[in-house]
């Protein structure tokens, strides 16, 4: 064989040694960057799950001031009417449609 084609071959063979070493380093850091993204995934449902734990505790909130506002409110108005010994039964009723 001529002298080139040797040193071609060796040069080829170098790359193709060089190449196997950089394909392992590249799969490493692509594993590396697949670690980094699933902990951001973790940490990014954990922040989900304290927000909607905030938001159902502010709606529960929401939910009592309306009940102590209102329905408080209007039960107290009928137990009065319906406590009020002098109200007849036609009375009653008129009253309790007032409400």
């Amino acid at each position: 064989m001529p002298g080139w084609i040797t040193n071609v071959r060796a040069v080829l063979e170098l790359l193709y040694f060089a190449s196997g070493i950089a394909i392992a380093l590249t799969a490493f850091l692509g594993l590396r960057q697949l670690k980094i993204g699933l902990e951001q995934v973790s940490i990014s449902k954990e922040v989900a799950r304290a927000n909607a734990k905030r938001e159902s505790v502010k709606y529960a909130a929401e939910q009592c001031r309306y009940f102590a506002e209102v329905v408080v409110s209007v039960h107290s108005k009928f137990a009065s009417v319906y406590n009020d010994p002098l109200l007849s039964g036609e009375t009653f009723a008129a009253s309790v449609q007032a409400l």
